[in-house]
């Protein structure tokens, strides 16, 4: 899955790699079949695929009002545990935003295409 550095682009010195500049932008979508998410790291260990991801275009339609009325309030990362690939454990780290309803003030997290909101 990971290449090293010089192919994959450059990493932290810690095994991961950032996708190349170039590199195709929905990568995503053939490799974990998540279509909606980028990567923007991956780091493969022994035993393990640490495989960060965001969406790329966040839905900002609040689920009380339904209005489009909100704005950033933050980011928090989901940590996702995928099928297992190629024998290791797959870790899915997702940069999820957070926004706030002008109109009714309520908080929310933003929608995440393929995962089941009873196990975020």
């Amino acid at each position: 899955m990971a290449r090293s550095n010089e192919s994959q682009g450059k990493g932290a010195g810690d095994g991961s790699v950032v996708p190349p500049k170039g590199s195709p932008p929905h990568a995503s979508e053939h490799l974990l079949r998540l279509p909606g998410y980028t990567i923007t790291r991956l780091q493969e260990t022994e035993h393990d695929y640490h495989i960060a991801l965001e969406t790329r275009s966040p839905n900002r339609r609040c689920p009380n009002d339904h209005t489009e009325h909100c704005v950033g309030y933050g980011r928090s990362e989901l940590l996702i545990h995928d099928l297992p690939m190629h024998g290791k454990r797959v870790g899915l780290y997702i940069d999820a935003r957070r926004f706030k309803c002008r109109d009714c003030g309520k908080t929310f997290m933003e929608p995440l295409p393929g995962v089941d909101g009873e196990h975020r």
